[in-house]
């Protein structure tokens, strides 16, 4: 089942699944992050399997000068013992058609670049194009 987590409950349960991806999250760092987040547009998903959350999707839109509306996924994992069973493919799916629903041109992810299992996910299961590459730099606290 699809769903939108928008309490804190739901959020917390969210952490179990979001530490398959970043193992080093803490609870309380997530929770004090949740209203900032919301506010600035950020909204996260997931998948319930027999009421048991197994994946899950933070999604944001972002303008784009010339495209329309990007849907960015942010943040997807799904529990290990829960992958190779569709549900990421499932939730790919559901945020595609949120996407749609809510006026963006393109969904859109990045993947850092020493997860080649998540690289060949989005391409071959979720169908997404390899076309461009993301590059960061870390700004000093001020």
């Amino acid at each position: 089942i699809f769903c939108e987590l928008i309490d804190e409950q739901s959020w917390r349960e969210a952490w179990r699944v979001l530490r398959a991806l970043r193992p080093d999250i803490l609870l309380d760092d997530l929770l004090a992050k949740r209203e900032i987040l919301i506010s600035q547009g950020y909204r996260l998903f997931g998948i319930r399997d027999s009421e048991k959350l197994v994946s899950v999707a933070g999604v944001v839109s972002s303008p784009h000068l010339t495209r329309g509306t990007d849907l960015w996924i942010h943040d997807m994992a799904t529990l290990p013992e829960s992958q190779s069973h569709g549900f990421g493919t499932l939730l790919i799916q559901e945020i595609e058609k949120l996407a749609e629903q809510t006026g963006n041109s393109r969904v859109m992810v990045h993947s850092r670049i020493d997860r080649p299992d998540a690289h060949r996910f989005y391409e071959t299961r979720a169908e997404f194009d390899k076309y461009a590459y993301v590059f960061s730099k870390e700004l000093r606290a001020r």
